[in-house]
C-alpha cells in the first residue's frame, strides 16, 4: 500500500513539473534535466525518469538509453515493480537493436512480453509485440515479423489508437523495403500516413513519406523520390526540426549523386553537415561526411575527400561503430590506392585488419582484399598479391552467388507476393460475394419479417376492429332493448291507465246508476212538480253517463296494436265485438278478476267467456291463449 502511495505521488510530481515547464515556456528537456539532478537516485520516481531518458534516445544514443533502462530496472528489482522491470526491459531491448545486437534484444523483449502477460497488461504487452515483430523481421525471419505486426493490427484498430497502428504499418514497410518487396513497402508507408492523418501527426506522416522516397530512389524513379523528398525538406524548415532537416539534406545529395549532378549533390551534403552539427548527432553526421567524401573523390578531389572522410573517422567510436569504421577506412585506402601511396596504404590497411573480424560482412572483406592485392602488386610483391587476389575471387563469386541467389529470391519472392496478392484478390471477391449473398439474405429475411408483422398488424387491427364493431353492436342492441323495455312499459302504462280508466268511470257509473234509482225511489213519493224536476235531473244523469270508454279503449288500443284487429278478423271472421274485446283485454295481460271488475261481469261468466273464445280459436288444451293473440300483433 505504501509503495503504491508513493507511485501516485511521484506520478503528480511528474505530471506537476510538466505543466509548469508548459506555462513558464520551460522546455522540457530542461525539466527532465532538472527532476533527474533533484530525485533521489532509486527512488520510484528517479526510475521513471530513467525510462523517459531511455525512451528519448534509444535510437540517438542507443548506449545512453541501455544504461537509464538498466538504471530502471535495478529500481523496479528493489521495490518488486513488474511493470517497472518489464518497461526497461523492453527498453534495453529497443537498444540492443540499434547497438547490432539482436539476439540479446529478442531476448530482454521476450522477457519482458512474459511479465506484461502475467500481469495482465494488454496496451503494455502488445506495444512490446510491436517491437519484437520489428526486430526479428530485421534481423531473422522478415515472413515471421511481418506476420507478428500484421497480427496486432486488429488489436489497435478496435482501440482506434491510429499512433500505434501508424507505427505497425511503419515498421512492416520497413521490413518490405529490406526485402526489396518495394510496392508493397510503398502501400505499408501509404497506411501509415492514413493513420498518422488522422491524429494530425505531421512528424510520424513525414518520416513515412520519406521513407516512400527513399523506396522510389531505390527503384530509380528519381522524380517522384525528389517530389517527396521537396515536400518533407518543406515541412522540416517550417517546424524548425533540424534533425529531419539534416536527414533530408543528405537523402537528396545522395540522390544528386546518383544522377551524377555532383555539384549539386555537394551543395545538400555541405547543408546536411551544416544542420547536422546543430543536433550533436556524431554517428549521422561522421555518415554525412564520408557520403560527401565519396562524391569529392569521383571528382578527383583527393585532398578533400581524405578531410571528409578523416572528419567522418574522428566522430565514431571504431570499437561500437565497426561496420561504418571499416568502410571509412577502406575508403581512404582506396584514395591513397589512387594516388599511390603505398605507406599510407599499409597504414591503413593494418588498420583494418585489427577490426575488419569484428564485421561480419563479405562485400567489406571482398574489397578489403581486392585492395591489398592491388597493394601488394604496387609494391610488385606478386606471389601475396596473387593469393590476396584468389581470396578476392572467391569472396566475390561467393557474393555474386549470393547476389543471384538474391536475385532467384527476389524473383520468387515476387512470384509469392504476387501469388498472395492474387490469393487475397480472389479471397476479398469470394468474401464479397459471401457478404452479397449475406446481405441479400438478410434483405430477404427482413423482407419476411416486415410482411409477417405487417399481416400480423393488418390481422391484429382487424380483430381489434371486429372486437370494436361487436363492442358498438351489443351497445347498439342493448340501447334499442332498453328504448324496446321503455316503450314496452310505456305501453303497458298506457293500457293500464286506460285499464284503470275503465274502471273509474265504471265505478262512477255505477254511483250514478244508484243515484238515479233512489231518485227514481223518490219520485213515486212526490208531487207532479217534484216528479217533473226529478225527471230533469235523472235524464241529465243518463246523458252524461253515455258509455264511450270504450271506444276510447279501442281507438287506443288499434293505435299501438294496429296489426291486430286486422289480422284477428283475418282469421276469425265469425268472433263477436264483446269476444274481440276479450281478447284486447287478454292481450294486455288482464287476469280474468280484472276483465271482470272493468266489463262489469262476474269471475265466472268472464272464465265461460275465457272458455268458448279458446273453442272458436281452435286452441288445444295445452295452447296458451296470450301466446297465441300475441302472434296476431
Amino acid at each position: 500500500m505504501q509503495h503504491k502511495s508513493i507511485k501516485k505521488f511521484s506520478l503528480i510530481i511528474v505530471f506537476f513539473l510538466y505543466c509548469q515547464s508548459f506555462i513558464f515556456g520551460i522546455e522540457v528537456k530542461d525539466t527532465l534535466l532538472f527532476m533527474q539532478q533533484n530525485a533521489i537516485p532509486g527512488s520510484w520516481i528517479s526510475a521513471e525518469l530513467k525510462l523517459i531518458e531511455a525512451r528519448k534516445y534509444i535510437e540517438i544514443n542507443p548506449e545512453k538509453a541501455k544504461k537509464a533502462a538498466k538504471a530502471a530496472e535495478l529500481t523496479g528489482n528493489k521495490y518488486n515493480d513488474l511493470k517497472l522491470i518489464a518497461s526497461a526491459k523492453q527498453y534495453m531491448g529497443m537498444a540492443d537493436f540499434y547497438l547490432d545486437n539482436p539476439v540479446s534484444a529478442i531476448a530482454q523483449i521476450q522477457h519482458s512480453i512474459k511479465i506484461y502477460e502475467s500481469i495482465n497488461e494488454k496496451k503494455s504487452l502488445s506495444l512490446a509485440k510491436i517491437e519484437l515483430g520489428n526486430i526479428i523481421g530485421n534481423t531473422s525471419d522478415y515472413q515471421l515479423g511481418i506476420s507478428m505486426l500484421e497480427s496486432l493490427i486488429n488489436y489497435f484498430e478496435e482501440e482506434n489508437d491510429y499512433t500505434n497502428l501508424g507505427k505497425i504499418y511503419l515498421y512492416i514497410g520497413d521490413i518490405q523495403k529490406k526485402e526489396r518487396i518495394y510496392n508493397y513497402a510503398v502501400e505499408s508507408f501509404f497506411k501509415a500516413i492514413s493513420c498518422f492523418d488522422k491524429l494530425h501527426q505531421d512528424a510520424d506522416k513525414f518520416y513515412a513519406m520519406n521513407e516512400i522516397a527513399s523506396v522510389f530512389k531505390v527503384m530509380k524513379q528519381y522524380k517522384i523520390a525528389l517530389k517527396f523528398y521537396n515536400q518533407i525538406l518543406d515541412y522540416t524548415v517550417n517546424s524548425k526540426n533540424i534533425y529531419g532537416q539534416g536527414a533530408v539534406f543528405n537523402n537528396i545529395a545522395d540522390l544528386y549523386k546518383e544522377l551524377k549532378d555532383y555539384d549539386l549533390a555537394l551543395e545538400y551534403f555541405e547543408k546536411a553537415i551544416a544542420v547536422t552539427k546543430k543536433t550533436n548527432l556524431l554517428y549521422n553526421l561522421a555518415v554525412v561526411y564520408n557520403n560527401k567524401a565519396k562524391v569529392e573523390f569521383l571528382l578527383l578531389k583527393y585532398n578533400s575527400a581524405l578531410h571528409s572522410y578523416n572528419e567522418a573517422f574522428s566522430l565514431i567510436n571504431p570499437e561500437t561503430k565497426s561496420f561504418l569504421a571499416v568502410n571509412i577506412l577502406l575508403n581512404i585506402t582506396e584514395v591513397y590506392l589512387a594516388e599511390k601511396n603505398i605507406v599510407q596504404c599499409n597504414h591503413y590497411l593494418s588498420m583494418i585488419k585489427s577490426l575488419i573480424s569484428r564485421v561480419n560482412d563479405k562485400k567489406l572483406l571482398s574489397r578489403y582484399y581486392d585492395i591489398m592485392s592491388k597493394v601488394n602488386m604496387l609494391e610488385n610483391n606478386f606471389k601475396i598479391a596473387l593469393e590476396n587476389r584468389i581470396i578476392y575471387e572467391k569472396l566475390n563469386d561467393s557474393l555474386n552467388y549470393e547476389v543471384s541467389y538474391e536475385q532467384i529470391s527476389d524473383i520468387r519472392i515476387d512470384y509469392e507476393t504476387r501469388l498472395k496478392k492474387k490469393e487475397n484478390e480472389l479471397l476479398t471477391a469470394e468474401n464479397s460475394n459471401l457478404k452479397k449473398n449475406k446481405l441479400l439474405l438478410l434483405v430477404a429475411i427482413l423482407l419476411i419479417i416486415i410482411v409477417f408483422v405487417s399481416v400480423v398488424i393488418v390481422l391484429v387491427l382487424k380483430y381489434r376492429n371486429t372486437k370494436q364493431k361487436e363492442l358498438i353492436f351489443r351497445q347498439d342492441t342493448e340501447l334499442i332493448k332498453k328504448e324496446l323495455l321503455l316503450l314496452k312499459d310505456d305501453h303497458e302504462i298506457g293500457q293500464k291507465e286506460l285499464v284503470v280508466n275503465v274502471l273509474r268511470e265504471n265505478i262512477a257509473k255505477e254511483s250514478i246508476n244508484d243515484i238515479i234509482e233512489e231518485l227514481k225511489s223518490l219520485s213515486l213519493k212526490g208531487n207532479e212538480s217534484v216528479k217533473s224536476s226529478i225527471k230533469a235531473v235523472i235524464k241529465k244523469l243518463d246523458k252524461n253517463t253515455v258509455d264511450d270508454t270504450w271506444e276510447k279503449f279501442e281507438k287506443h288500443f288499434s293505435k299501438v296494436n294496429d296489426r291486430f284487429y286486422i289480422n284477428l278478423q283475418q282469421k276469425h271472421p265469425d268472433l263477436t265485438p264483446g269476444e274481440k274485446r276479450l281478447c284486447a283485454l287478454l292481450l294486455i295481460n288482464l287476469s280474468s278478476k280484472e276483465i271482470a271488475a272493468i266489463t262489469n261481469q262476474t269471475f265466472r261468466s268472464v272464465t265461460t267467456a275465457r272458455y268458448r273464445l279458446r273453442q272458436k280459436l281452435g286452441l288445444k288444451h295445452e295452447d296458451v291463449i296470450i301466446t297465441y293473440l300475441e302472434s296476431m300483433k
